[in-house]
């Protein structure tokens, strides 16, 4: 049965002559919670309802930094007035059902933009700044991107606006905006629907290069630059596109700004900067060596350790990227690919880069 939005729970018949639930009841409870934890990736914790409905016992579940899952288990307690012991159990219970959803964390299945309306099927990733589903939308597979806290509206809000822009390149390597639930009077969750739904892809084809260079080229004509260009921002399509994800940490060409965005792909100078503390000019010749680099990372798979999130300090890991890069990428071969990528040569680039394939 189902306990409001705070709670799992099952009847079940305690068979035990001991008077307890049996491991394996609790372990198949649980197991409803712990499910519960996958499709609501912004709760932090749930509690699951075991009982006869004589006695319960209640478990609590909490997702720990590092994506495990901790277990704390109370004795079992009373829901009978009339046990001779206290009915603890009822206000245990009430206390669960009293909880406010959105404390909660908890993310309604279905949301609604003016007259629409978007069903929400699983959780398929979670980022800096949001949590992204799987949803329907028009009867049509959809990702939903939904803001996990208030304060990075104003990225969200970027991207949105990036997103508009690049509309006009109708590219079939970008994705497409649906719709942006962002600057409403409601408290309900705050989400951008994009189109098609995709999904990660280990490496690179050869058919995969000169699309990509070619869509950049058109981007960078517009004005932009990515600055988020790695594998875990490159999605494919059921028609085997790469598609280019994630524009909110974009900026204009020749921008300079702190770092922010993809760190492990910079060029060695740009790294350099950042270990001195100084601003980055994002260029269009930075984001091709970012490219090329990302492209490398998925070929050859190398030990590379990724930044954790909520690291601040930054300047420690640009100095791991860049003496990881002064040992990797430096044959003859891959040299000419990053001159050609610091001159800015598309074409070129595109011919070298499929030589490697």
């Amino acid at each position: 049965m189902g306990c409001n939005v705070v709670a799992v729970g099952e009847i079940r018949v305690i068979s035990a002559k001991h008077g307890m639930f049996s491991n394996a009841d609790i372990g198949h409870a649980t197991s409803f919670g712990e499910k519960l934890l996958q499709l609501q990736p912004r709760r932090t914790f749930v509690y699951v309802v075991l009982t006869d409905c004589h006695v319960f016992m209640l478990i609590f579940i909490t997702r720990s930094g590092n994506g495990n899952l901790n277990y704390k288990r109370t004795p079992l307690a009373n829901l009978e007035s009339d046990s001779g012991s206290p009915a603890v159990g009822w206000q245990q219970l009430v206390t669960l059902l009293s909880q406010d959803p959105e404390t909660l964390g908890w993310v309604p299945s279905t949301l609604r933009h003016e007259d629409k309306e978007i069903k929400l099927v699983r959780s398929i990733g979670t980022g800096r700044t949001s949590v992204v589903y799987e949803g329907i939308y028009d009867n049509n597979k959809v990702a939903v991107k939904m803001l996990k806290d208030v304060t990075f509206i104003n990225q969200f809000r970027w991207e949105v606006f990036v997103m508009e822009k690049l509309s006009n390149l109708n590219s079939q390597n970008l994705l497409s905006m649906e719709m942006a639930h962002l600057d409403t009077n409601d408290d309900g969750p705050k989400f951008i629907v994009l189109s098609p739904l995709c999904k990660r892809f280990k490496t690179w084809r050869k058919e995969d290069i000169s699309p990509i260079i070619n869509t950049l080229r058109k981007v960078h004509e517009l004005g932009f630059i990515h600055r988020d260009f790695r594998k875990w921002n490159l999605l494919r399509d059921q028609d085997e596109n790469i598609r280019i994800a994630d524009w909110g940490f974009a900026v204009k060409v020749n921008q300079s700004v702190l770092f922010a965005g993809s760190l492990e792909t910079l060029p060695n100078e740009v790294l350099q900067d950042i270990i001195d503390g100084k601003t980055i000019k994002y260029t269009k010749e930075v984001e091709l060596i970012s490219m090329v680099r990302s492209i490398y990372l998925m070929l050859f798979r190398p030990p590379l350790e990724r930044i954790p999130f909520g690291e601040n300090d930054i300047k420690e890991w640009a100095k791991v990227y860049k003496e990881f890069w002064e040992g990797h990428a430096q044959s003859s071969l891959w040299s000419l690919i990053l001159e050609t990528a610091k001159q800015a040569d598309y074409d070129r680039l595109e011919s070298l880069l499929m030589d490697l394939f």
